[in-house]
């Protein structure tokens, strides 16, 4: 059973791992956001494109929803405006960094414009 307009498909970004397997590329991922504001070239980002880009094909923009917490919230934005730009929609441009809070989430639409 499915509340009436809960999403069909969430997508849980995660913060930083401060254990082994995941340290070294967390902090990694942390010094390259502090010091270039992008993690384009982690690979996390690729993960995170890759699986937002075939929840969005199966379920559309309107049943899909990105969720985050700390690390993730940059993952988050920068995914969502990955894919507003594959798209040719909206880039999100109104998606700022003070729209994202340290923990929450948002419909794929809502972020992408799609």
């Amino acid at each position: 059973m499915r509340l009436a307009g809960a999403p069909r498909a969430v997508l849980a970004l995660g913060g930083t791992l401060l254990k082994s397997p995941t340290i070294r590329r967390d902090l990694v991922d942390c010094l390259r956001f502090l010091a270039w504001e992008r993690l384009k070239g982690s690979v996390r980002f690729r993960g995170a494109l890759g699986a937002l880009n075939k929840m969005v094909e199966r379920f559309g923009s309107k049943n899909a929803c990105v969720g985050w917490n700390s690390l993730g919230a940059g993952f988050a934005l920068q995914v969502g405006k990955a894919l507003a730009k594959q798209g040719g929609g909206d880039d999100a441009s109104r998606q700022s960094h003070g729209d994202v809070a340290q923990n929450g989430s948002r419909p794929i639409s809502e972020m992408t414009g799609l």
